[in-house]
Formats: C-alpha cells, structure tokens, sequence
C-alpha cells in the first residue's frame, strides 16, 4: 500500500480487484462489525483467557494450602502424642504404666 493511501482508505474509496487487500468483502452487518473489530475482539477475549488463568491458578493454590495445612496439624497431634506417651511413667522394666 502506498503512503498516498491511509487506513481507512478502504471506508471511502470502492474496491477494486487491484486496490483489493482481502479476497472477499464481507456484506452483513455482524461479519462487518466483527472484521472491522477484529483485533479488539481477539484482545479481550486474550484478557477473558487470562483472568480465567489467575483465577484457577488461585483456586488451585488455594486447595494446596488447604491440603498442607490439614497434614501440618495431623503432625502437631502426632507429636503431641508422641510427647504425652513419653511423658508417662514407666515400669522398672521399661513398659509404660497405663
């Protein structure tokens, strides 16, 4: 395309084969819309792509640290049994007193 020619040389001069930049002219209101729109369109449905990408990626985080949390304090009561049966007297032969 020269620099004689802009960007919406298209909007005000009729196509011709030979100024032609697609092959096919679209004729309804939606497809026209959609080809005029086309990069926004492409950018907020990326945007869309990528919201949805953080939001399970933080869901997804989310029921890890759940999970995490849930083992930890199984090791605390663990331990803290551990610690309680240790703590108890034991029997000159070495067995617990219960």
């Amino acid at each position: 395309m020269s620099a004689a020619y802009g960007w919406h040389d298209h909007e005000t001069t009729p196509r011709t084969p030979e100024r032609s930049n697609t092959l096919y002219e679209t004729k309804e209101p939606l497809w026209q819309f959609i080809e005029h729109w086309q990069t926004l369109i492409a950018g907020l449905l990326a945007l869309a792509a990528g919201v949805g990408t953080v939001w399970a990626t933080i869901k997804s985080a989310n029921s890890e640290v759940a999970a995490a949390q849930e083992l930890t304090k199984a090791a605390q009561r663990q331990t803290a049994v551990m610690r309680e049966i240790e703590r108890r007297p034991l029997h000159e032969n070495g067995t617990p007193l219960m």
